[in-house]
């Protein structure tokens, strides 16, 4: 993705911030799919009309692994195309474009609903939040192993891994020039991608790269 619209990310998740918007951090990682989207096609942010933004949709909806499989779940099409509608929005008080080809849409259901027990946005926020303090505690084992619950913790709730998956990965499965991770055998033992935001790939490099053998003593090639 060029630097261009890596600055317009970046203005964009700056105004959502002022709008007090939570889950900043998914927002780059949301519109990436859109971005590289447009320049395989040859396409401009300002191309996009009615029908282009129908034609987005329909390609993530059948974008496919390796495999076969699908790559990304109904619920996961439908939060890239609301931030995909929002970042229109923006564009809009910016006059940078004059209409939101996203508003015309019929909008897509989520497949299902979350399970009751997840917490919500604030909670994860102020939980992420202890996690990244773990140097307040007061003994050095106790700082070690908060210290790895917090790297495990951003990256799972950057890219949806489950537990199992992320104890699986090994570093030779994250791709930091392109903040990809590779799942491997992952549900339905298929493999897929994952996108990292830069705050989690910025933690889990400085695990791999010089924390790791210090907390994760003993410990096999993996996580």
């Amino acid at each position: 993705m060029n630097i261009a619209y890596d600055t317009l990310i970046d203005e964009f998740v700056e105004h959502e911030r002022k709008k007090g918007t939570r889950s900043l951090r998914k927002i780059p990682y949301l519109l990436r799919p859109f971005f590289t989207w447009l320049e395989e096609a040859g396409l401009e942010f300002v191309d996009i009309n009615y029908r282009k933004a129908n034609e987005y949709r329909t390609y993530l909806s059948r974008l496919q692994n390796d495999d076969g499989g699908v790559h990304y779940a109904g619920g996961t099409v439908y939060d890239i195309m609301h931030a995909a509608r929002r970042l229109y929005d923006f564009l809009k008080t910016k006059s940078l474009v004059y209409a939101n080809p996203f508003t015309g849409l019929k909008r897509m259901k989520r497949e299902s609903r979350l399970p009751r027990n997840i917490p919500d946005e604030a909670k994860m926020d102020e939980l992420l939040g202890s996690l990244r303090e773990f140097w307040k505690e007061e003994r050095l084992r106790d700082r070690r192993a908060v210290y790895r619950v917090h790297v495990i913790a951003e990256l799972l709730y950057a890219t949806g891994l489950r537990v199992a998956e992320a104890a699986a990965l090994r570093a030779e499965d994250i791709d930091f020039e392109r903040n990809l991770v590779m799942v491997k055998n992952g549900k339905g033992g298929r493999d897929r991608t994952a996108y990292l935001n830069e705050y989690a790939a910025r933690v889990l490099k400085l695990y791999l790269q010089r924390m790791k053998k210090t907390v994760n003593r003993g410990g096999t090639g993996t996580l």
